[in-house]
Parts: structure tokens; sequence; C-alpha cells
């Protein structure tokens, strides 16, 4: 199954990336999803990897973690209704805006 959304957990709580989001991600983006662009990708591509086998009506979807170490990790979850995405999250004031 193609990989159309990815949930990167970070301090903020968890947020909800779309692969039309993905293309798009600035700095102040990554920043606040307290990962880099390589890991972004390499994520991403972990998260299309572990999806292949499944189905839409498995309703699961990758979610990028954060290991005690800081590196992150992939693994499916099912689906949670109360994911932030990423675009309709309020930053604190001073934080950098799109």
């Amino acid at each position: 199954m193609k990989v159309t959304e990815m949930t990167f957990s970070t301090s903020h709580g968890d947020m909800l990336v779309t692969a039309k989001q993905f293309a798009s991600i600035s700095d102040d983006d990554l920043e606040w999803l307290e990962i880099t662009r390589d890991d972004l990708v390499r994520c991403w591509k972990e998260g299309e990897h572990l999806m292949k086998d499944h189905v839409p009506s498995d309703r699961v979807h990758p979610i990028a973690e954060v290991d005690n170490d800081g590196t992150r990790f992939v693994v499916i979850v099912g689906y949670v209704e109360h994911t932030d995405r990423l675009m309709d999250v309020k930053r604190p004031k001073g934080s950098k805006q799109h």
C-alpha cells in the first residue's frame, strides 16, 4: 500500500505529515518535527517498505518514533483519531510560522 501519511513523534505530540506536504516541508517544519531532512526521507522510505504488504482495510499507518538515544525508528500502528496535522498545530508565540 502506498504511504499517504506518516506520523512523527515529537516533544509537542504526534504530528501527521501527508504525502502532499512531504515535498514542501521547510527547514522550520523540520525543526518543529525535531528531525533532519535525511532522517525524514529515511523514515518515509522505511514506512513505504513496511506498508508494502498492507491494504487500506488493515487501517494501519507508519509512525516514526524516537528511541532513547535519539535515533528515529518506524513502526506500523493502527489509526489514532487524535493526531495533529502539521499545518494545523498552534505553535507557541515566537516560534517561526510558514
